[in-house]
């Protein structure tokens, strides 16, 4: 007797596949945002390490020179309440230039102009000294134009969180008091590019220094980086550990072009960022800190040490801990 075997193919029906398809959908919903944050806690982490290692380049800077780089190189410091405008001829290098040897940058920090990255070093009647117009070509004989040298791009310099999306940059700026008196706080900056330049090829950064309230010079607000400073560590009576030193920016819109559009900041000239109870943090203004980490915006502090500050911190005591002689010594921020 032979009996006859019929196998059956078995498949998955149309609701089934629906079903299966839907559990999917849930699992990746559920874990999504657990990986975006795992993403983004790195991000922050290695943003906080880029900040790390610039502090201790500056310690480093003042173990050999006994004495901290200027914050950027402005108008002459015989006037705090000069504009821009009026000394618009200067070099307006920034802070991250000097600290290059101490970052294993050598190979860019060892062909700019030495003689024009100087605190004492102003421009003269008939002179332009400005970092992307620098005229004429005897001024830094055997050096690279330092507009050459701009498009180098330094990873240290950037968040992992940066948008990476500006149109427009600051080519110079300057912080300073509104008159004689040292009252009130004025920053300015200017926009300009050679015509169709694409800001991407050249060098960014997120990072800018602590210039503190523009009072009149040797008062109580001063932060530790401020135009052609030169602060000792020894001046510093409120602490290293207590006094901001450097801290992040995204940029922010400018309305310096029409409409306004997303800017961000060379390292060549990133300027220093001032402190007052009513300009304070994360907003989106081109010259207040802020981050793309939510809530926060990460310094390193004079001591060399890195911090999250949270964006909702008082306007006092973010007054408080840019000044470094203030003698509003707060350890809750």
């Amino acid at each position: 007797m032979s009996k006859s075997f019929h196998h059956r193919l078995h498949g998955f029906t149309l609701v089934e596949l629906l079903v299966v398809i839907a559990i999917i959908g849930v699992l990746v919903g559920l874990l999504l945002p657990a990986v975006q944050a795992a993403r983004e806690a790195a991000r922050r982490m290695s943003c906080q390490n880029n900040l790390k290692q610039i502090g201790l380049s500056f310690h480093n800077f003042e173990s050999a020179y006994k004495k901290l780089p200027p914050g950027y190189i402005g108008p002459s410091r015989s006037d705090i309440a000069i504009d821009a405008g009026s000394a618009g001829n200067q070099q307006y290098y920034g802070v991250l230039i000097f600290l290059m040897p101490f970052m294993e940058q050598n190979a860019i920090y060892n062909q700019f102009p030495q003689a024009l990255a100087r605190v004492d070093r102003l421009a003269q009647s008939g002179e332009d000294l400005r970092w992307f117009s620098t005229r004429p070509i005897s001024l830094f004989a055997g050096a690279t134009d330092p507009w050459n040298l701009a498009q180098f791009r330094v990873p240290n310099f950037l968040c992992p969180s940066d948008s990476k999306n500006p149109t427009a940059v600051w080519t110079r700026s300057h912080t300073r008091a509104t008159a004689a008196t040292g009252t009130g706080v004025t920053v300015q900056a200017f926009v300009g590019l050679p015509p169709g330049w694409p800001i991407n090829g050249l060098g960014r950064t997120n990072y800018v220094g602590c210039h503190g309230r523009p009072d009149v010079e040797g008062a109580r607000w001063q932060g530790l980086l401020r135009n052609r400073s030169e602060t000792r560590f020894g001046s510093v009576s409120d602490g290293l550990s207590n006094t901001l030193l450097f801290g992040e920016t995204r940029g922010g819109a400018t309305t310096a072009t029409t409409p306004p559009s997303p800017s961000t900041y060379l390292w060549i000239s990133a300027m220093t960022f001032p402190s007052s109870t009513t300009w304070l943090l994360g907003e989106d203004n081109w010259y207040e800190f802020s981050s793309n980490h939510a809530g926060i915006v990460n310094f390193a502090l004079g001591d060399g040490s890195v911090r999250s500050l949270s964006t909702n911190l008082d306007g006092t005591l973010w007054l408080q801990v840019n000044g470094m002689s203030d003698g509003g010594v707060n350890n809750e921020f």
